[in-house]
C-alpha cells in the first residue's frame, strides 16, 4: 500500500495546479545538460526535456506527492516512495505519463530522434539497475527553482524540508544529478555520493546522491 507523503510544512501540488509546476520546470530546466549530448539543437533539446518533465511527471504525480514553499509555486519538488517506482505498462496506463503534452512535445522530433529518447531512457535505466540502491528509500525527482526566484534560499529551504521529512520517516532519501554545481548543493544539504552512472554512446553521467 503506498502510504501518502504528506508534509505539513510545505505547501502540496494539486492537480489542478500542475501544469504551472510543469511550467516552472521547463523554464527551469532550459540549459538541463543530461540531453545536450543527444539533442545538440536547441529546440530538439527543449523538445526532448518537455516530454521527460511531462512523462515522469505524470507518472511521480500519480504515484507520489509534489510540494512548493507555497502556493505562489516558484519552486517544486516531487517525492515518491521507492515501492512505486515499477514502470509496468499497466502503471504508465493509470498514471496516463503518454498524454496530450507528451505527445505534443514528441511531435516535435523527427522519428528517428524519438526513438532516440526511448533508447536513451533504456540505456539510463540499464546502467542504474547496476547500482547497489537500498531496498526502501524516498527518491526525489524534479527539484527545481523558477530562474527568476533563484539565488533566495528557495530551493535550500525546500531541500530542508524534505530531508526533515525523509528523517522523520526514518527513511533514505535518494535522488541522482548531472552537474558539479548541484553536487556541491545537495553535499551541503547532507548528501552523499553512493554511484555513477554513465553512457558514451548516449552522453551521461547520473551522480546518485543518498541521505541516511
Amino acid at each position: 500500500m503506498n502510504k501518502p507523503i504528506e508534509i505539513p510544512s510545505l505547501h502540496r501540488i494539486t492537480r489542478s495546479e500542475w501544469e504551472r509546476a510543469v511550467q516552472l520546470m521547463l523554464r527551469a530546466y532550459r540549459d538541463y545538460p543530461k540531453l545536450r549530448f543527444l539533442y545538440p539543437d536547441d529546440s530538439d533539446r527543449q523538445a526532448g526535456i518537455e516530454a521527460v518533465v511531462r512523462y515522469y511527471g505524470a507518472y511521480d504525480m500519480h504515484f507520489g506527492s509534489a510540494f512548493s514553499l507555497d502556493r505562489s509555486l516558484h519552486e517544486c519538488a516531487v517525492l515518491l516512495r521507492s515501492e512505486m517506482m515499477d514502470f509496468q505498462p499497466e502503471n504508465i496506463r493509470a498514471a496516463d505519463c503518454e498524454n496530450d503534452g507528451w505527445r505534443a512535445a514528441m511531435q516535435r522530433l523527427d522519428s528517428a530522434k524519438r526513438q532516440s529518447w526511448f533508447d536513451f531512457f533504456e540505456a539510463f535505466d540499464r546502467e542504474e539497475a547496476k547500482l547497489d540502491l537500498p531496498g526502501e528509500y524516498i527518491y526525489l525527482d524534479f527539484l527545481a527553482v523558477d530562474p527568476d526566484w533563484q539565488k533566495q534560499g528557495r530551493g535550500r529551504r525546500l531541500m530542508e524540508a524534505v530531508c526533515d521529512y525523509a528523517d522523520a520517516q526514518d527513511q533514505p532519501l535518494l535522488l541522482f544529478t548531472n552537474t558539479d554545481e548541484d553536487i556541491r548543493f545537495y553535499k551541503s544539504c547532507g548528501l552523499r555520493i553512493i554511484g555513477v552512472t554513465e553512457s558514451e554512446e548516449y552522453g551521461f553521467r547520473n551522480t546518485y546522491m543518498l541521505k541516511g
